[in-house]
């Protein structure tokens, strides 16, 4: 205005307090908002930020990164560090040292194993499997399968891709004989009679009787019925003259006798069991 004598720098300072943008302390100092300051100072927000000097003064660790640019008495403009090839801040990959045959992959074990038994073996798994038991280690390769002979292991391990382990053997137990006796014998049983019937049924006990070998000795003879199960028939003479030769010089009740023996073509174990057959006449 003409004439008037103004002072531009009181009329900036009024610009400024009526807002609220600054004030002024007890001391004349001008102080200023660190929120308000960045409405007056001019940069670019994507790349920037303004903090006080007392807050990085506190914990400069909390800054730690980052680039004073700019450091004055109301704030300080700072920006991050950045590669002057790349933007993006990279996190070294320790993947890459890593070798991939050291990792264990996902596997499938089989668990049903048996002692004394012809066992196969499938490996599902795409890798070799190592089957370790007490007489050595037989490879089986990926997705096929073999026939293993375990003993008198208690314990079986398997190995596949960099993964172990160990599973128990289930018992294979001896078998057993049971003779079951169709009808009475005693001093009146007649020779003729026992010769033409079935007078003992022989069951053999056991869960693998496809590798048990049977033998049935005496004078005898014998149909087998099934897997397990024998019908026994008693066939010692042939004559009345070789029957009363048998007695003589013998008392009543008369008898013959017969054996059975069952092995175990694998373990080699062996079962014996006996019976008589009991008669008084011809």
């Amino acid at each position: 205005m003409k004439g008037a004598d103004i002072n531009l720098d009181a009329v900036e300072i009024k610009r400024m307090i009526d807002p609220g943008y600054v004030y002024i302390d007890t001391s004349g100092k001008i102080l200023i908002e660190r929120d308000k300051a960045s409405k007056l100072i001019e940069f670019d927000s994507t790349r920037y930020i303004v903090i006080s000097r007392d807050e990085y003064n506190k914990n400069p660790d909390k800054f730690a990164g980052l680039v004073i640019d700019n450091p004055g008495s109301i704030g300080s403009v700072i920006a991050p560090i950045q590669s002057p090839n790349d933007n993006t801040s990279k996190i070294p990959d320790d993947t890459k040292n890593i070798d991939p045959g050291s990792q264990p992959i996902q596997v499938k074990f089989p668990s049903n194993f048996v002692q004394f038994r012809q066992n196969i073996i499938q490996n599902p798994n795409s890798a070799e499997m190592k089957v370790i038991i007490s007489s050595g280690t037989t490879v089986i390769p990926g997705n096929s399968s073999k026939s293993i002979t375990i003993m008198g292991d208690n314990t079986i391990t398997l190995s596949a891709g960099g993964n172990t382990e160990t599973f128990n053997v289930k018992e294979n137990k001896k078998p057993q004989v049971i003779f079951h006796r169709i009808t009475i014998m005693n001093d009146e049983a007649r020779v003729t009679t026992l010769q033409r019937n079935v007078f003992f049924r022989l069951t053999v006990q056991d869960d693998y009787s496809d590798q048990l070998e049977v033998k049935i000795n005496g004078p005898v003879k014998f149909k087998q019925v099934s897997d397990n199960t024998f019908d026994i028939t008693m066939n010692a003479f042939g004559s009345i003259s070789s029957y009363e030769n048998y007695i003589e010089n013998k008392n009543s009740p008369y008898s013959v006798g017969f054996t059975v023996l069952i092995t175990d073509k694998i373990s080699g174990h062996k079962i014996t069991g006996q019976q008589r057959f009991v008669f008084g006449n011809w």
